[in-house]
């Protein structure tokens, strides 16, 4: 498989040969008690941004570099959450804030704070603080308002020792990330900021409805700007008055861009512990609205602890963790978790020159662009997902149909039981390791694709059962509470004689769900991988789209190919059968007479 590895630019140390943002990065990351294995160089690449990769062969083990938990970028490190929620109470508190602006809205800090809006108003606010003007003017701030600050009732996780909580206070207040935040990406390739005519493109694949910028612009102009413009002091301390400033620092395009960066490179950091523990520190997980992010999590947690791995308030940015690329198949670094620290160790020998790839999981291609904004070539983890509309309207195509009102009752009864509405499809075989990258089933008979087929989602195959029953059947059925079993050769005969089954369900379902895209397989080949000595002049956002649109249509096509084989394989048993039981019938005959 062909990949653009092009490095545009390599540093020869941990600091010679970097760019400026880069320098004033690692000189932060040190200053802040950070440390970086000095075989590890930065490196530009042509398509994949900043990496990082071995200036020095890197042994199994060895750590790569280590990364202090007050380092992290969240609610709890920043200063913001504590501020908003005393100014939030100053009336009850009889605290009075120096400043020209008075809330007079019902919003309070844990009323913004859901999703990652508390996280991306942290990070915008954190950018302002620092600029030089943005710094000045919260200094101005604090020290016009010393007294309501010192004032500030301790938080839950605050100790209640008061030189302490100073201590902690202070420490808050001056950590500044401004060297993190300027060298994260500015621009990006994802979905999110796709003009109409791009998304477009997407037509047929699940991204569309998953890119969430509607209810992002929605929270940030209904609840986020709302909040912020009646804490002007807060967000904006002394150039609260100032015009612009809002609109300068706190824009829709920042909450965004914001919300983009979390997205691609927040990880799930359990909070610290009194041993020393390892995790898993891949970057994945569910969204929650403008969100993304990674997961760190204990082997060895117990389901409480699995519960507090998934909150929120668990997601952080993590400077120098984030630099790494990923690749399917490719990591051999992966992030663990101490008390105070977070460390990357290699988890194999890295030669020198080679790239350090932490994994991201396994995520399909649509997962990869609406996060990172890039797809892989081939990605054998790719999915489609075939929801039970498709499996409705493959149902209305066969005799006997219900209505697609019955129809839609009886999915939702399923789902009540705890089917899914929606069943990802995956590649049955391997991937050609050339152009177009088509699956290859090379010397596989109809037999392999029956056993294939076997590893089909359960939940498809009850929902294909339960639409195939008859009324009679499917009335016991609801009665009882009772879901069919998943079974592939399971076939209804209605009284009229005429007989359905499982697989004439599928197979019309994957026929309406490939009309859901504008071009055909052929067409799309033909887009990506034009004929020798003919350019493609196609834009990265489209070919991307193309790339994911044509995998899905790949899967759908196998899929079909293994169901009828299936479908082949019920209909010669059931003639057998029906022969068998006709010479049985036959002989009974004769032994009578």
């Amino acid at each position: 498989m062909a990949y653009n590895d092009t490095i545009i630019r390599q540093a020869s140390s941990s600091l010679e040969g970097c760019n400026e943002r880069q320098t004033s990065f690692l000189r932060w990351f040190h200053e802040s008690g950070g440390w970086l294995n000095p075989k590890c160089r930065f490196a530009d690449y042509e398509t994949m941004g900043t990496g990082m990769v071995a200036g020095e062969a890197i042994e199994n083990d060895e750590v790569l570099f280590s990364i202090p938990r007050h380092t992290l970028l969240n609610i709890q490190n920043s200063s913001l959450g504590v501020f908003c929620k005393a100014y939030d109470g100053q009336q009850k508190n009889s605290i009075v804030v120096e400043s020209s602006a008075a809330p007079s809205t019902s919003l309070k800090w844990d009323d913004v704070n859901v999703g990652w809006q508390g996280l991306i108003m942290t990070m915008m606010w954190e950018n302002f603080r620092a600029t030089e003007e943005g710094r000045a003017a919260f200094e101005e701030f604090c020290q016009t308002n010393k007294e309501w600050i010192a004032a500030f009732p301790a938080e839950e996780h605050d100790t209640q020792n008061e030189n302490e909580v100073a201590i902690v206070r202070e420490a808050r207040a001056n950590m500044e990330w401004g060297p993190y935040l300027k060298i994260l990406p500015q621009s990006f390739d994802t979905p999110m900021f796709w003009s109409d005519a791009e998304v477009e493109e997407l037509k047929g694949t699940s991204i569309p409805n998953k890119i969430g910028k509607e209810e992002a612009t929605a929270g940030f102009v209904e609840k986020v700007r709302p909040y912020i413009e009646e804490h002007a002091s807060i967000f904006l301390g002394t150039l609260a008055d100032k015009p612009g400033a809002l609109d300068k620092y706190y824009s829709l395009e920042h909450f965004h861009m914001m919300g983009s960066r979390i997205l691609s490179r927040s990880f799930h950091v359990k909070s610290g512990s009194n041993k020393d523990d390892r995790g898993n520190g891949d970057r994945s997980g569910e969204d929650d609205g403008e969100n993304g992010g990674g997961d760190e999590s204990d082997d060895d947690s117990d389901e409480e602890g699995a519960e507090e791995d998934e909150s929120i308030d668990n997601i952080s940015m993590v400077p120098m963790a984030d630099m790494l690329n990923a690749r399917y198949e490719c990591d051999n670094a992966h992030l663990f978790y101490k008390t105070e620290t977070l460390e990357m160790h290699a988890t194999k020998r890295i030669e020198a020159g080679q790239q350090i790839w932490n994994t991201y999981g396994e995520p399909p291609s649509g997962d990869l662009l609406r996060r990172y904004g890039y797809v892989d070539l081939a990605n054998p983890c790719d999915i489609v997902e075939l929801p039970m509309e498709s499996l409705i309207a493959g149902r209305l195509l066969l005799p006997n149909s219900p209505s697609k009102e019955s129809l839609l009752a009886r999915m939702a009864w399923a789902c009540s039981l705890g089917m899914d509405e929606v069943s990802p499809l995956t590649y049955p075989f391997p991937l050609s390791p050339e152009p177009p990258y088509r699956p290859d089933h090379q010397g596989l008979t109809k037999r392999d694709y029956r056993e294939i087929a076997m590893g089909m989602p359960d939940d498809l195959l009850v929902l294909a059962r339960v639409l195939c029953l008859t009324e009679e059947n499917y009335t016991k059925a609801a009665s009882k509470d009772r879901l069919p079993n998943p079974k592939f050769d399971a076939v209804e005969r209605y009284a009229n004689g005429q007989e359905i089954g499982v697989t004439q369900i599928l197979l019309k379902a994957l026929e309406e769900r490939k009309k859901d895209y504008p071009t055909s397989i052929e067409e799309d080949e033909q887009l990506l991988y034009p004929a020798l000595g003919q350019s493609n002049n196609l834009s990265l956002n489209r070919r991307n789209a193309i790339t994911v649109r044509l995998s899905e249509k790949y899967i759908l096509g196998e899929t079909a190919k293994m169901v009828e084989a299936v479908a082949e394989a019920v209909t010669l048993k059931r003639r057998l059968d029906s022969q068998a039981n006709g010479s049985n019938g036959q002989n009974k005959k004769s032994r009578k007479a």
